[in-house]
């Protein structure tokens, strides 16, 4: 409905309502100003409308009912099947009603409804004086005020100090943004440049599970373990290209290291990458802006470019590219992945490889087997498994305590791994005869108890409850 024809409804609609006795009803159409009288009912008094006008003392007098159907066909314009519904009563006697008074209006004036709705606009109070002026001069003050206080700082620096105090005064220009060609500072640049495959990672928690069953346990590499991540440690400082960095230039926020921050390890004069790495000289200017760490890191990396063929850089492009394209959560997956294969020894990464080809060669009947037997396993133990705890341990502890915060998993696993395998039999046996409050209870207080004093902890806890130890 155009602007116009919705302002003449609404005056017409609260023209009826005013000579209908409503006056301060706030309605949305003429389908809730009927329904507002109808649940009036009989306080319902005929209207008196302050005019002279033929038509509206003529309208006036009908019954309700007959008022209300003139109202709503010819000020609101409604279907007299909708009105039948709102008003209900029969569409057949409706219209018959309708006829009847159509007929008797015509005899008066053959365009009545033209007249009728003219008259019900010129019955309307006039509206009070508008105030958009008032409101208009109010909003700019505020604007201006709001302008003021905070283009105050700006204007003073430009109108009221000389150039000379300006350059004083003006902050420091940023170091430019850094344009890498290789990702080096990508958090996933290790995953690219690995050469384990991304299927080996997905089935990790298999692999270590079929470890698992034959009786190994993977071993660490103490070299992993001690090795920082100094590139994803130190957010804050260095930008990171991240999952969407490609071998295109990816041009990176600047760095800037406040003084008071960064203290005077980072003030200090560091050396300019090596020229003969090309992959750092993007880095030259921020190069003084990093932490130790991570300049050696990225060195680290430039170096394992440096030393890739053609064909180890186009298998890194085309990882890169398969690993955008993965959903979210899968990238997240597969770095945690990625993390927990890098932590094991060269022995464990070539068992594991050996069991995913072995898997390979069996028969289509033993791979479900097999697969099934895994998708099996609690939750709990898969996530052990990834984690680096044996599924003994993490069954353990879904049996034994009542809950385990998710915070606390980790120290619950390690007190779970130093304890033999008689306790971990006592905890069992007791966790049915302890109610859910006494098993957190027990969890709590080992460990809070000193490693040493835990055995003794146990078998006192069960010798309480009439178990004794295996």
């Amino acid at each position: 409905m155009p602007d116009a024809a919705a302002v003449r409804s609404q005056a017409l609609l609260q023209a009826w309502l005013t000579c209908e006795g409503l006056p301060a009803a706030r309605v949305q159409g003429f389908e809730q100003g009927h329904a507002r009288l109808l649940a009036l009912g009989d306080s319902r008094v005929p209207p008196t409308p302050d005019t002279d006008s033929p038509w509206l003392r003529l309208w006036s007098a009908l019954p309700a009912g007959a008022r209300d159907l003139i109202a709503l066909r010819v000020l609101g314009g409604l279907p007299l099947q909708r009105i039948a519904e709102l008003q209900g009563r029969p569409l057949a006697r409706l219209e018959r009603e309708w006829l009847l008074l159509g007929r008797r209006f015509t005899t008066r004036d053959p365009h009545w409804p033209q007249a009728l709705r003219t008259a019900f606009l010129e019955a309307l109070p006039p509206a009070p004086p508008a105030r958009g002026a008032l409101r208009l001069a109010l909003g700019v003050a505020a604007a201006a005020c709001f302008a003021g206080a905070l283009f105050a700082p700006q204007l003073h620096f430009l109108l009221l100090l000389d150039p000379a105090q300006q350059r004083l005064q003006a902050p420091p220009a940023a170091p430019p943004p850094v344009v890498e060609q290789v990702p080096l500072s990508a958090p996933e640049f290790e995953l690219w440049a690995d050469e384990v495959d991304f299927a080996t990672l997905q089935a990790l928690d298999f692999l270590l599970w079929r470890l698992s069953e034959g009786g190994g346990e993977p071993v660490l590499d103490p070299a992993a373990l001690d090795e920082p991540d100094a590139l994803a440690d130190a957010a804050p400082l260095l930008p990171m290209a991240g999952a969407d960095a490609t071998l295109e230039p990816a041009v990176l926020p600047a760095a800037p290291v406040d003084a008071a921050v960064a203290g005077p390890a980072l003030l200090v004069d560091a050396p300019a990458p090596p020229p003969e790495l090309p992959a750092l000289q993007p880095w030259r200017l921020q190069w003084p802006n990093l932490l130790p760490s991570q300049r050696a890191a990225l060195q680290r990396r430039a170096e394992q470019w440096e030393v890739m063929d053609a064909a180890a850089r186009l298998r890194f492009e085309q990882r890169a590219q398969a690993f955008r394209e993965l959903a979210p959560l899968a990238r997240s997956e597969l770095r945690d992945r990625h993390a927990r294969w890098r932590s094991f020894d060269a022995v464990t990464r070539s068992t594991l490889r050996a069991l995913e080809a072995g898997f390979a060669q069996a028969t289509p009947e033993q791979q479900a087997a097999l697969r099934a037997q895994h998708q099996g396993l609690p939750d709990s133990v898969r996530r052990g498994l990834l984690a680096g705890k044996s599924a003994e341990l993490a069954e353990l502890a879904r049996d034994a305590f009542a809950f385990v915060p998710e915070e606390e998993r980790e120290r619950t696993l390690d007190l779970l791994r130093g304890l033999g395998d008689p306790e971990h039999e006592l905890l069992r046996r007791m966790a049915r005869r302890l109610d859910p409050l006494a098993r957190e209870a027990l969890r709590a207080e080992l460990l809070a108890a000193d490693p040493a004093e835990r055995t003794r902890l146990i078998r006192e806890r069960a010798a309480s409850v009439g178990l004794r130890a295996p």
